[in-house]
């Protein structure tokens, strides 16, 4: 990828960016910063919800708002690394692993330079200097000089500044998106609760084993109102490109059955295996606790399918409500209350044994009917900003090549 507008101008790194190499002296400053390809510069306390830096900062970089910092470190999606902007804070400290430096705003717009170290033309820079086969744990091996050594064709400054103000603009969109989708998932969490203990009918209440419910609900155990299917066992030579869909807890997203990593099977099933519409796939055993109770329900649109060993389907014609329960606080609660400290599963048997307030038919339905437009009001957010995010790639990649020229 060489051709570029011609009155672009390929200029190496050096020749725009200075190097910072500020240290923390007297460690003036606590603020111990880590780089984050999608969230940037951010703080090891909010990111890692610790500090994960040496004792002794005072080697580190002593970043200003608007310097850059470079992380040679590689991964899925990021080849060869990050160079962020610190945007968040007033200053931090890096690792002295990381390379510094600031931008002459006079040859290349800051807002710009955001997403020109995020571009195809940085990567594959990058890519050009850094010594072949010579990557160890993780790190790209590419020296201070050969960063600044990198060239990366730039477009005039008002042409910078245009295409940035487009980026950012459709940007900002996206951040309000996310935002609305997680206020209206916060609006969720708090109605379900409430629903769930509180119901509909403002009546009476009355004590139970779980505090006080209406006076018309039952408690109830799961295995009074419906049952578990175990997952299916296989080996990795049943996996084929083709046949039985074998859903896990990956191909579970915000309590929907999601169509990524897929793995399918040749092997015959009893027809009690086969996934249904309405049963609830829950993840019962998984490496990460976080995950263990993840659930989805299944819905028309999946092609024929079974679940894995480390799922479980719960079947009962009151799937519609019975999803929200086990989305809910009390679930979650006896889950932990049987996990234990070590064993990442829950057993089935003891799943049955879950109890819940139930109301009566009429009102479960009532209250699925509220909670489900809230789930469609999420999934229409989140389309809106699929397609926002589709279209910011796709400028991202016209503008920043030089694929279409904005009109100054």
């Amino acid at each position: 990828m060489n051709k570029f507008p011609p009155n672009w101008t390929k200029i190496k790194i050096g020749q725009f960016a200075k190097r910072v190499n500020r240290k923390n002296n007297k460690q003036i400053c606590d603020n111990v910063l880590t780089i984050s390809a999608s969230d940037g510069l951010i703080a090891q306390k909010e990111y890692f919800k610790k500090i994960v830096a040496s004792k002794d900062t005072s080697g580190y970089t002593l970043l200003e708002n608007g310097e850059f910092a470079y992380n040679k470190s590689y991964s899925d999606g990021f080849p060869v690394g990050a160079a962020r902007r610190l945007r968040k804070y007033s200053n931090g400290i890096v690792s002295p692993l990381y390379i510094c430096f600031c931008i002459n705003q006079e040859i290349l717009d800051l807002r710009y330079a955001d997403y020109l170290f995020k571009s195809q033309w940085f990567i594959d820079a990058i890519y050009s200097i850094a010594k072949e086969g010579a990557r160890s744990h993780g790190l790209l091996n590419l020296g201070i000089t050969e960063f600044f050594d990198a060239s990366l064709p730039v477009p005039p400054l008002p042409e910078q500044k245009k295409i940035a103000e487009i980026l950012s603009t459709n940007d900002s969109i996206i951040i309000n998106s996310k935002l609305k989708i997680k206020k209206i998932k916060s609006l969720k969490i708090a109605l379900r609760e409430k629903l769930l203990s509180k119901g509909l009918r403002n009546e009476n209440f009355k004590d139970s084993k779980l505090g006080k419910i209406p006076k018309t609900w039952e408690i109830k155990k799961l295995r009074e109102i419906g049952s578990c299917i175990r997952g299916l066992t296989y080996s990795p030579d049943d996996l084929s490109d083709q046949g039985l869909l074998v859903l896990r807890s990956s191909n579970i997203e915000d309590g929907n059955v999601v169509f990524d990593d897929l793995v399918y099977v040749k092997k015959d099933v009893k027809s009690e295996f086969i996934s249904k519409i309405g049963d609830i796939l829950i993840c019962v055993r998984n490496g990460s606790r976080r995950l263990l109770g993840k659930s989805a329900v299944i819905t028309g649109n999946l092609p024929r399918a079974t679940h894995g060993a480390f799922m479980t389907i719960f079947r009962t014609n009151q799937y519609e409500f019975v999803k929200y329960l086990i989305e809910s606080n009390i679930f979650f609660k006896q889950v932990s209350r049987d996990i234990g400290a070590t064993i990442n599963s829950i057993n089935t048997q003891n799943l049955l044994d879950y109890e819940f307030a139930f109301p009566l038919i009429e009102e479960q339905h009532e209250i699925s009917l509220i909670l489900s437009s809230v789930d469609k009001r999420i999934i229409k957010e989140k389309e809106y900003l699929f397609q926002m995010e589709n279209l910011q790639r796709s400028l991202i990649q016209d503008l920043l090549l030089g694929y279409k020229r904005v009109v100054l």
